[in-house]
């Protein structure tokens, strides 16, 4: 959808953003929390706020790398 465009980390929006990619966010943002309070409860309180930055990572790592290929391929042309 973004290939040519950085994408913010935290605060703002893609310039291409349709609606159904707020309501997968949403529903992977829940279905997470559930997952990381059930591990809490299994495994003791201070492993939901672990769980929670582990789960984010990956979507960090990947927003990362798409935004310094960008910035690549934006330096080359």
């Amino acid at each position: 959808m973004n290939p040519h465009s950085r994408l913010p980390f935290f605060i703002g929006r893609p310039p291409n953003n349709p609606p159904q990619v707020a309501m997968v966010r949403l529903l992977a943002f829940i279905l997470f929390l559930v997952s990381a309070w059930m591990f809490s409860d299994a495994y003791g309180r201070a492993m939901g706020p672990i769980l929670i930055v582990i789960g984010a990572l990956p979507g960090c790592l990947r927003n990362y790398l798409h935004n310094r290929r960008v910035a690549a391929a934006e330096g080359a042309a």
